[in-house]
């Protein structure tokens, strides 16, 4: 698994995220991933962010996964 520095870009943090660039983006215009940082025209993803982010979807099983979208 890739390392997360302090502030990543989209495609370091679509590689650890194991998605498509195409999907982080699709999340931001939907408001559904990971908080980021809009810093001029650079998207940054802090590491606590996507480490919460993660925390939220975590299951323990199926039967107990709330639809995220």
């Amino acid at each position: 698994m890739d390392t997360l520095q302090e502030n990543n870009t989209t495609e370091e943090t679509a590689r650890f995220l194991r998605v498509k660039q195409q999907t982080l983006e699709a999340w931001r215009l939907r408001g559904t991933g990971p908080a980021f940082l809009k810093l001029g025209r650079r998207v940054v993803y802090r590491r606590e962010a996507l480490e919460r982010f993660m925390a939220e979807r975590e299951r323990r099983s199926t039967s107990d996964a709330q639809e995220i979208r």
